[in-house]
């Protein structure tokens, strides 16, 4: 298994996202995590399936991770509604705009 794989299970991280990369930093006690959409974006709205229109860089920092600190990078992309204009995607593991998650992913 690969540590991708094994830290998405850990995470539960689910369609459409994906682990894509994961760091151990052994000396500042840190894990890094990237994770990408994959797939069509979806209006956090109404739903409706639309085109990808940016992307904006995030990082969350989530509960510790076998006592090393666990940050959750992603590229968060916008998507062009024709009904409710250019929207965030919905972010499973953030409320808002906060830089902590509000649990662990998909818990």
């Amino acid at each position: 298994m690969r540590d991708t794989e094994f830290i998405r299970g850990l995470l539960r991280v689910e369609d459409p996202w994906d682990v894509t990369e994961s760091k151990l930093d052994l000396k500042r006690n840190r894990v890094d995590v990237r994770l990408e959409w994959q797939g069509a974006g979806r209006c956090p709205k109404c739903d409706r399936e639309c085109p990808k229109h940016d992307h904006r860089e995030r990082v969350w920092r989530d509960l510790d991770l076998a006592g090393d600190q666990l940050f959750l990078h992603a590229s968060v992309p916008r998507i062009d509604c024709p009904e409710h204009g250019v929207t965030t995607v919905a972010i499973p593991w953030s409320s808002g705009r906060t830089e902590f998650t509000w649990q662990s992913p998909y818990n």
